[in-house]
């Protein structure tokens, strides 16, 4: 019933909560007493026919650190550039570094440009976007004539002949000029055509840079239609798809800012001071930073303000701890400080003395007496949030900062700085965000895979991340400088152990280090006793439990020669601690098996649908890729995962793929369902304040605040009414999926997806159903582009109330899903 009455008895998000379901509710009603709404289909449950248990696993989400600052959703460090590497002053790199004429490369045969997507060459039709455009050098390797094709936006990367990722040989990418050879051609008149070019290899008379009229590779499954290709150099096949012309790419936008350095410098009035970013005393990183107090009574050191200087949210009568590391001379004094840098207030304050000497570790911790606000940061001068999407992100400006610097004269280098919030803000006492463990609860997250190009190159191969965050290699990516040396998959591990998670752990498969004994070595870190070497190391590292994983991916999106000998060496380690058939190692070839010899060599391993083909995809269509490589290779027992769903976007469109593909999951129900092993959702969590390519977090946090999107929605309303047995369901019509699950004591629950507004018949036990009913609805409306912001965050949020349905009419709104519980 609809009344009015004052505005102020509600609250705003309550309020526009209530208007919001009091207007599709009054639609409904209305749609259904008209009679006017189309019937899109028709579901049939029979409840009685018990067909398949549902995998809990397909209710996972994918954390890519390479992406959106993914880790500073869950990490605790509060300090952004804690080794004082990331963008040294006066080091930034320009997005325009040189002066000669940005080119693209079109192909004649298919009219695409040529452009990178992780690292691999395609065609496709181009955008303004920096993936399309080269500088032509002279050959690298001087081949009179030749050329060199440096990338735009990866100044020391030229097309050249990559690494294999894929089967197809041949492949071009993206790669440093290490064989100068590799990246060189002889530039000669186009084959079909002479006033334009060719571009013949300088190692291998006759082979022709050209497309080859496929998809493979990780980006495949973007792109599409006449003008999509891979480019490989090869032997000449069509002289139209090696022949290829010049074209200028669409005007840039305007080039960003250069980013802003995390570190400000700050002196007391009265204090005389001096700093410098010590290159040649580096404890961590690249770079310490020295400090040092000429004259005065006061203070002076550094601040930092966390993730794009966007500010801390410092929270009153809390405790923050932390610890860093310092060298000089002589004794010096430091003072650690938590200050609100719009009033140049002082919130909590420590004094650490140092009797000096080499690097030592100093510990502090205090408790705040006062705590700082967030507000609008859009004209903000010092932030950097990034780049900006739609009304999910907002660009805030908290007032916190950490200070650590002397307070007397005297000269020191710090390094390694850490601040954390105290156990009060943490999970199970982890360096681990309570705030995001509680985000994956309420969206009922099962697993997650902690995976992605941040793990192609050497830096990501696990034994590089043990031991203590500041004894292990710095940063040493120059992609987004995302990856923080305290967040590796070992403390990954440990937050879904704590929080009874899954973890899917991935490792750098392909590098001079990932030999198959190496491999082995990480079964015996991750679960061996004392008795082995690589056990006994984990236990001296402070870490006696065993690490909790039982699925290892050997690389990402790429063919990785050594795959069988890697899972022989693990299986085999395995089986000498009991644990035989018990791990799952995912081979990274995105979607595609192995060769011939390489699958013979797998299958006698005899671990069946524990050697796991990792399907990539945009969205949905996880399992039809399944059953078509289980279709493809009848002889094979492999099994099958859905580790990226890389949708792009996180709105209404996302919340309908998701509900659409979990319905098409937990309807799987043939044989070879059981070899299909978990999905993941891509990404579990977002920065608000940045996004990148890939803006597709089904939640999304700030310094103050942490919330769903309507993707997220989805996952929280099965969860809440989680059921595993599923029962036989058939759906016609077009524009709906369904999908039926029985719990233990007899209740079920239809789950329906609908495009269009109108009516869907439910016939449950071959009924029309009749009666009141627990439903739930989330409904997206008729904006497909919406999302959920900062100031509106349950704008699209499930709504659960009792509804009658009558003979079997269910009315659903437009882009809605809907989840009816029906009692025994």
């Amino acid at each position: 019933e609809l009344y009015t009455c004052d505005p102020t008895q509600v609250t705003t998000t309550g309020l526009r909560s209530m208007m919001a379901w009091m207007v599709v509710v009054s639609s409904l009603v209305l749609a259904a007493a008209s009679g006017d709404g189309d019937t899109l289909g028709t579901v049939s449950v029979n409840p009685a026919n018990h067909t398949h248990d549902v995998n809990p696993f397909f209710m996972g989400c994918h954390s890519d650190s390479g992406y959106v600052h993914e880790p500073r959703g869950f990490y605790s460090q509060l300090v952004f550039g804690e080794s004082f590497e990331a963008v040294l002053p006066g080091n930034a790199k320009s997005v325009r570094a040189t002066a000669a004429p940005v080119i693209s490369v079109q192909n004649v045969k298919n009219g695409g440009n040529v452009r990178h997507c992780n690292f691999e060459l395609y065609t496709c039709d181009p955008t303004a976007n920096e993936d399309f455009e080269f500088v032509e050098v002279p050959a690298l390797d001087g081949t009179p004539g030749g050329v060199s094709f440096n990338s735009i936006n990866f100044p020391t990367k030229y097309l050249g002949l990559a690494p294999p990722k894929t089967e197809e040989l041949g492949r071009l990418g993206l790669i440093a000029p290490t064989n100068k050879s590799l990246v060189s051609f002889k530039k000669v008149a186009g084959l079909s055509d002479p006033s334009m070019f060719s571009f013949e290899s300088t190692t291998t008379s006759g082979s022709f840079m050209q497309v080859t009229g496929h998809l493979q590779g990780g980006c495949s499954g973007k792109y599409g239609g006449p003008h999509s290709s891979d480019v490989i150099v090869g032997a000449l096949v069509d002289k139209a798809a090696a022949t290829w012309k010049y074209t200028h790419p669409p005007p840039p936008p305007p080039p960003p800012p250069p980013p802003v350095y995390p570190w400000h410098d700050y002196v007391s009035p009265g204090t005389v001071a001096k700093f410098e970013t010590d290159i040649n005393t580096p404890f961590h990183g690249l770079a310490s930073q020295k400090i040092s107090v000429v004259s005065g009574s006061g203070m002076a050191g550094v601040a930092n303000r966390g993730l794009g200087s966007e500010g801390l949210f410092i929270e009153s009568g809390k405790d923050y701890e932390g610890y860093f590391f310092a060298k000089s001379d002589s004794a010096v004094s430091f003072t650690v400080a938590l200050m609100d840098y719009h009033s140049n207030a002082t919130l909590a304050s420590v004094t650490v003395p140092f009797v000096g000497g080499n690097w030592t570790m100093l510990n502090f911790s205090m408790t705040t007496i006062a705590g700082t606000v967030c507000v609008d940061g859009t004209n903000a001068p010092d932030m950097d949030c990034g780049k900006m999407g739609p009304a999910s992100h907002i660009c805030v400006e908290c007032g916190g900062q950490v200070f650590v610097g002397l307070n007397s004269v005297g000269s020191a280098n710090i390094d390694y700085v850490f601040m954390q919030p105290g156990t009060w803000g943490r999970f199970n006492g982890l360096q681990v965000l309570k705030s995001g463990v509680d985000i994956l609860k309420q969206m009922g997250i099962t697993l997650i895979r902690l995976g992605g190009s941040f793990t192609d190159p050497p830096y990501y191969f696990w034994k590089n991340w043990i031991g203590k965050p500041w004894e292990r290699p710095s940063l040493g990516a120059e992609w987004g400088h995302e990856l923080i040396s305290g967040w590796g998959p070992f403390e990954f591990i440990d937050m879904c152990n704590a929080a009874g998670i899954e973890p899917v752990m991935t490792t750098t498969g392909v590098c001079p280090q990932c030999q198959p004994e190496d491999m082995g070595d990480l079964v015996d870190f991750a679960h061996g006793s004392a008795d082995t070497v690589w056990g006994q190391k984990r236990i001296s590292l402070g870490h006696p439990e065993p690490y909790n994983v039982t699925f290892f991916e050997l690389g990402n999106e790429q063919y990785n020669p050594l795959y069988p000998e890697q899972v022989a060496n693990m299986e085999s380690r395995a089986a000498k601690m009991g644990m035989a058939n018990q791990l799952f190692y995912m081979n990274p070839n995105n979607a595609n098996w192995l060769k011939p010899d390489d699958a013979a060599k797998v299958e006698a391993i005899g671990i069946k649908d524990h050697a796991v083909m990792d399907e990539h995809n945009g969205g949905t269509g996880g399992v039809e890729a399944a059953k078509n490589m289980f279709e493809k290779f009848p002889n094979l027992t492999m099994g099958a995962v859905n580790a990226e769903t890389n949708a792009g976007i996180h709105t209404v469109t996302r919340m309908m793929m998701e509900a659409n593909d979990l319905n098409d999951w937990f309807n799987c129900a043939a044989p070879w369902c059981s070899r299909l092993h978990f999905r993941t959702a891509s990404f579990c969590t977002e920065r608000s304040g940045h996004f990148d390519g890939f803006d597709q977090g089904i939640s999304f946090f700030l310094p103050n605040m942490s919330w769903i999107q309507p993707p997220g929605y989805v996952h929280k309303m099965i969860a809440d009414t989680w059921a595993g047995a599923g029962v036989d369901i058939t759906v016609t019509g077009s524009g709906v999926t369904a999908s039926a699950q029985k719990a233990s004591d007899g209740t079920v629950y239809i789950r329906v997806a609908s495009a269009s507004a109108g009516s869907v018949q439910l016939v449950v036990g071959g009924k029309p159903v009749d009666g009141t009913f627990n439903v739930t609805v989330l409904n997206g409306g008729v904006d497909a582009t919406a999302a959920n912001s900062p100031g509106n965050p349950t704008q699209i949020s499930p709504i659960t109330s009792m509804v009658k349905i009558s003979s079997g009419t269910l009315i659903v709104g437009p882009n809605s899903f809907t989840v009816v519980k029906m009692p025994t």
